[in-house]
C-alpha cells in the first residue's frame, strides 16, 4: 500500500520511505536528482493554485456621502 501511495504521489508518504524505495532499486545515489529544482513540476503545481484576490474594501462614511474625509 505504501509503494502504491508513493507511486501515485501521495503527500502523506515520508521522505524516508522514498529513500528506502530508492535503496531497494539501488538508486539512492540519485537522491540529488530527485531533490533538484523541477521547473516543469513547479509550473504544473502553480497552475493548480487558486487565484488570490485582494479582499474588498469597506466603504467609509465619508465615501458613502461623497464628502471629503476630514
Amino acid at each position: 500500500m505504501t509503494l502504491y501511495r508513493a507511486e501515485s504521489g501521495n503527500s502523506a508518504v515520508s521522505l524516508g520511505t522514498y529513500l528506502r524505495i530508492l535503496a531497494v532499486l539501488k538508486l539512492e545515489g540519485d537522491l540529488e536528482l530527485v531533490a533538484r529544482d523541477d521547473t516543469l513540476g513547479r509550473m504544473l503545481q502553480d497552475q493548480e493554485l487558486p487565484e488570490r484576490r485582494a479582499p474588498r474594501r469597506r466603504k467609509t462614511d465619508s465615501e458613502d456621502t461623497g464628502e471629503p474625509p476630514q
